[in-house]
């Protein structure tokens, strides 16, 4: 099997801005990995859950890289920027062990220390048990360790993505499955002209402006590039036409006030990137963005003051 190193695919500059580390290409016979590999010194090699690609490791990259380690950050294969083979039958746990470890003897890591989130935690697992000589720690979180109780099968949907002209018609034409994406793991995203997957956020975090459907993250993303803004938090709060328009929290950096003047100042900078209906109509000048003792901010919290409804179990939030 023919095995290279690529160089790896643009990104557009608003991607770029947030995840700017070194990036690669491996070319692994009929299948190519993207993946982060940033910084000096002993190997991290990070593996996310759903979707399991490496934008969602950016910020511990940013963190660990500054460490003298260096930090690995695959997406697997069918997800992220990497390939995206047609046979979904392919998708088995075997598989993307088997891809993590011609990554790993390719770059001829040793002494690595492996981090698992989700069901990113099985797959590194199974990568580390077949290359226990080269491993010398492991994290992982959210993640069951066990042996799997069912064997892998193929549902209706991927026969039904196999049948030629039908699914080319449901899926290009007509746009199936992006109405329904929400229904299945509370996530919604999209898809661009090159089949790439774009996660727009959680199905209870998107605000329904006049009808039409705005990701929180791309409003954040937008605030915290003000020079004044630490962090942001952006939910819905309601509105009599629009049956909700968009209020941002942020916090800000050391030397900075809240005022009316900085509120505009912010506000004109994040016109430029955003979309109307992106735009926030209020922003609030907070201490602190109330998270999960796990470092999550609580959004549905926010918006529960806002509708003025029951903030549910706090048990997760961080503690003061």
């Amino acid at each position: 099997m023919t095995t290279e190193f690529l160089p790896p695919p643009p990104l557009p500059p608003w991607l770029s801005k947030q995840l700017p580390f070194n990036r690669r290409v491996f070319k692994d016979g009929d299948h190519s990995i993207h993946f982060v590999d940033e910084g000096e010194g002993a190997p991290i090699l990070l593996l996310h859950g759903n979707p399991t690609w490496s934008f969602l490791w950016r910020k511990v990259i940013g963190i660990l890289a500054s460490e003298n380690v260096r930090v690995i950050a695959p997406d697997l294969v069918g997800l992220g920027l990497s390939s995206k083979p047609r046979d979904l039958r392919i998708h088995t746990l075997n598989f993307h062990a088997d891809r993590v470890s011609t990554l790993v003897e390719a770059l001829e890591l040793e002494d690595i220390t492996i981090a698992g989130q989700d069901w990113g935690g099985p797959i590194i697992a199974v990568m580390a048990a077949r290359n226990s000589n080269r491993i010398r720690g492991a994290v992982f979180s959210n993640t069951a360790l066990r042996v799997p109780t069912k064997p892998p099968r193929v549902t209706q949907f991927h026969r039904f993505s196999h049948r030629p002209m039908i699914s080319d018609l449901a899926f290009r034409v007509f746009g199936y499955p992006l109405g329904t994406l929400h229904l299945v793991q509370g996530d919604r995203s999209s898809i661009d002209a090159d089949g790439y997957f774009w996660f727009v956020g959680r199905d209870d975090d998107v605000i329904n402006t006049g009808g039409h459907l705005v990701g929180p993250f791309e409003i954040e993303s937008a605030l915290v590039e003000h020079d004044a803004v630490a962090e942001a938090a952006a939910v819905g709060k309601p509105d009599p036409v629009n049956m909700e328009v968009v209020k941002a929290f942020v916090t800000l950096n050391h030397g900075f006030e809240p005022s009316g003047e900085l509120e505009l100042s912010i506000m004109n900078f994040i016109r430029k990137k955003l979309s109307p209906l992106a735009m926030p109509q209020e922003i609030e000048f907070q201490d602190k963005l109330p998270r999960t003792r796990s470092g999550k901010i609580l959004r549905r919290y926010l918006k529960a003051i806002e509708w003025g409804e029951d903030v549910g179990d706090l048990s997760t939030l961080e503690d003061d």
